[in-house]
């Protein structure tokens, strides 16, 4: 498959499955709900560990579309891809940190974890992502098995 055409299977699924997820009430309030800029991307990428499950919920898709969207293309200059796919895998953390992020992920449907597990499959070939190969791999790991396990579970 083209690359182009892998991009747009990814985005499809990522659109599809995160649909029905509510801006959380707080962004409601804010007036802070649709889509966000790359600048606020930019922001979440490392640190959405710090926000409530919902809002991590509704975010995660703008995350990675926008990584998707502004990849640099370096190795060197990344604007900090490498901390959202950290960000992503909660098994590589201290204990806390890992409750903090598995809590977070609790609510993620079969369809959701499947389309970051396809995304981190499509990451792992940016140059960006280059020396980050392990991290990517790591969090692939997780979201490819709970996907799997979620299978069984449908």
């Amino acid at each position: 498959m083209r690359e182009g055409a892998e991009e747009s299977r990814v985005r499809e699924m990522l659109k599809n499955a995160f649909a029905d997820v509510p801006c959380p009430h707080k962004w409601q309030e804010a007036s802070a709900c649709g889509p966000l800029t790359h600048e606020e991307c930019l922001g979440f990428r490392r640190t959405f560990y710090n926000y409530e499950a919902d809002e991590v919920h509704y975010m995660l898709p703008f995350l990675l579309q926008d990584l998707m969207n502004t990849r640099t293309g370096s190795d060197v200059e990344t604007e900090d891809a490498e901390h959202l796919i950290m960000q992503l895998d909660p098994m590589n953390e201290d204990l806390v940190i890992q409750e903090i992020k598995l809590a977070q992920f609790a609510h993620f449907t079969h369809h959701q974890s499947l389309s970051i597990c396809e995304w981190l499959k499509l990451a792992k070939t940016w140059e960006d992502l280059t020396i980050f190969k392990e991290e990517v791999d790591s969090a692939t790991r997780y979201w490819c098995g709970r996907a799997a396990l979620q299978t069984v579970g449908l």
